[in-house]
């Protein structure tokens, strides 16, 4: 199914108020990078199937990131991979990857999620906002 259930303004929005980002091309930066750095992750089946349901421009990011191999990192790799590709600390690229991360969980299906956060581990329940990691049913 191929649906976007908001559009990539009302999620830009999300992650600006959740990251407290002063300007838009700030917010969008977090978003390419995040997302960029979640598609390796995850990798390209994955990825291609969240990108469905993300704004086209976020699941572009999301997409494109997963051209690589999926790979297998804790959620502190993670978040150094993301600070690296911002060329930030890790303690703003942490604030970049849940304020991304958190306002996915607003916009994909729950079945979306648990397919995500069943293929990492649950340390990353954080950045998503989500108090624990679901379990693939």
């Amino acid at each position: 199914m191929d649906r976007h259930l908001c559009d990539y303004a009302t999620y830009l929005a999300a992650v600006c108020e959740r990251g407290g980002y002063d300007d838009r091309q700030s917010a969008e930066d977090a978003v390419h990078i995040v997302l960029g750095v979640l598609g390796r992750r995850i990798g390209p089946v994955m990825a291609r199937e969240v990108a469905t349901q993300l704004p086209a421009e976020a699941g572009e990011a999301l997409i494109a990131g997963s051209a690589a191999t999926m790979t297998s990192w804790d959620v502190t790799t993670f978040v150094t991979r993301v600070a690296h590709a911002a060329g930030t600390l890790e303690q703003e690229a942490a604030a970049d990857a849940e304020a991304v991360l958190s306002a996915i969980t607003d916009t994909v299906s729950g079945t979306q999620l648990k397919g995500i956060l069943s293929r990492i581990p649950s340390d990353y329940a954080g950045l998503f906002d989500v108090p624990e990691r679901v379990e693939p049913t």
